[in-house]
């Protein structure tokens, strides 16, 4: 049986690193929503919303960076 292609495996793990700044950035807003003006609760979850975009936007960069080293 042949081995898979590299780029096929690189492929899967920027997905999951995109999927996984999703599921942050979807908790934050989860959090947001339902702090009920709490003030700590919304600002930790409009963190969570920004680092999640973070991981999405900026992981799979990352990964190439590293993946080049």
């Amino acid at each position: 049986m042949a081995e898979r292609d590299p780029a096929e495996r690189q492929l899967w793990a920027h997905t999951l690193v995109r999927l996984g700044g999703l599921g942050v950035a979807t908790t934050g807003l989860w959090l947001a929503a339902g702090s009920a003006g709490h003030v700590l609760a919304l600002g930790g979850g409009l963190l969570l919303v920004a680092k999640g975009a973070g991981i999405a936007f900026l992981g799979p960069k990352a990964l190439n960076r590293w993946w080049r080293r």
